[in-house]
């Protein structure tokens, strides 16, 4: 008798897209197409800073994150 223990399947891990300077519709066009949530944070825009448009991201451009991990955009 062999027995086995699983904490279910691994969750594929995707590379998270560069956000930075897409509009909202934009970002959240490629969020869906990954499978990756947003959560949203608001700041106060600098002077050369276009209105709704993603200035910063977490995790960062590039960073690898299991599949349904959340992307927190910053406008």
């Amino acid at each position: 008798l062999e027995l086995v223990v699983s904490r279910g399947p691994e969750k594929a891990e995707v590379t998270v897209p560069d956000f930075r300077s897409l509009a909202l519709d934009q970002a959240l066009a490629v969020l869906g197409a990954e499978h990756l949530p947003a959560l949203f944070a608001l700041q106060a825009p600098g002077p050369k800073d276009k209105p709704g448009l993603v200035l910063g991201q977490d995790p960062a451009p590039g960073a690898k994150v299991p599949s349904g991990s959340p992307v927190k955009l910053m406008m």
